[in-house]
């Protein structure tokens, strides 16, 4: 268990670095925050799903004990996933929509 709690770390700490360090800049700050605030909570929902998954499968039958670690191990990967992708879907939308407008207003009209 130590072990796999040790390897999930290896990918949470980047990506949650990752996450919180490579803001796009771009002129919607506004826009960004709501799309950090709405993936963190979609990071804790998919937490707390998994938590209540393993509670109601898990917490009631012989092995009650092991709910708890497997729902922190679960909800580990879920974030790693929710942030991983949401860090790309925030370069796409934010970052790429700037440089399709920059590159758009060069295009010279016939």
């Amino acid at each position: 268990m130590i072990g796999a709690v040790a390897f999930l770390l290896i990918f949470l700490v980047p990506t949650v670095w990752l996450f919180a360090r490579a803001q796009p800049r771009t002129d919607r700050v506004i826009a960004v925050r709501r799309f950090n605030v709405a993936t963190v909570l979609i990071a804790t929902a998919s937490m707390l799903t998994t938590a209540v998954y393993f509670w109601a499968t898990t917490g009631h039958s012989v092995d009650s004990g092991w709910w708890v670690p497997l729902a922190v191990l679960g909800g580990t990967v879920f974030v790693c996933v929710v942030l991983a992708v949401a860090t790309a879907l925030r370069y796409l939308i934010f970052c790429r929509s700037s440089v399709f407008r920059s590159s758009d207003a060069n295009i010279a009209e016939p």
